[in-house]
C-alpha cells in the first residue's frame, strides 16, 4: 500500500515522461536499442500502479529510488536478459548486480553481454 502510493507520486511527477525521454539520456548510437526498450518496458511494467506503467529514469537507482527487491530484481534481469535477446550467463553468478545501482549501469550491464545467435527481435 505505502509502496503502490510512492510509486504513484514517482508516475504523477513524471507525466510527460516516456521511452523517448529515457532513450535519450544514452548515447543511442553505442547502445542497442532492443537493450533500452526492454530494460524500460520490464522495469516500468513490473512497477506499474493502477495497470500505468512507471515511467523510468536513466538515473534511477534500483533498490533505493525504485525500491526494487534484491529477491525480484534476479527474475527480473532474466526477463530482460530474454527480451533483449542477450545472454543470461552473467546472471547465474551471485550477487552479479553488486556493481549496479542505477538504471543506467543495468542498460549498460546488458551491453556488454553477449547476444544470443538466433533470436529474433
Amino acid at each position: 500500500m505505502v509502496h503502490s502510493r510512492y510509486l504513484r507520486k514517482i508516475g504523477e511527477d513524471r507525466t510527460n515522461e516516456s521511452i523517448c525521454t529515457f532513450a535519450r539520456s544514452f548515447n543511442c548510437r553505442q547502445i542497442d536499442p532492443w537493450v533500452l526498450r526492454a530494460v524500460y518496458e520490464e522495469l516500468s511494467r513490473h512497477l506499474a500502479v493502477d495497470g500505468h506503467p512507471l515511467p523510468i529514469r536513466a538515473d534511477d537507482q534500483w533498490e533505493k529510488d525504485l525500491r526494487i527487491d534484491p529477491e525480484d530484481f534476479g527474475e527480473l534481469a532474466m526477463d530482460i536478459a530474454h527480451r533483449a535477446g542477450r545472454s543470461i550467463e552473467e546472471i547465474g553468478k551471485i550477487p552479479w548486480y553488486e556493481g549496479l545501482k542505477t538504471v543506467r549501469d543495468l542498460v549498460m550491464f546488458f551491453q556488454r553481454q553477449p547476444k544470443l545467435m538466433g533470436v529474433e527481435q
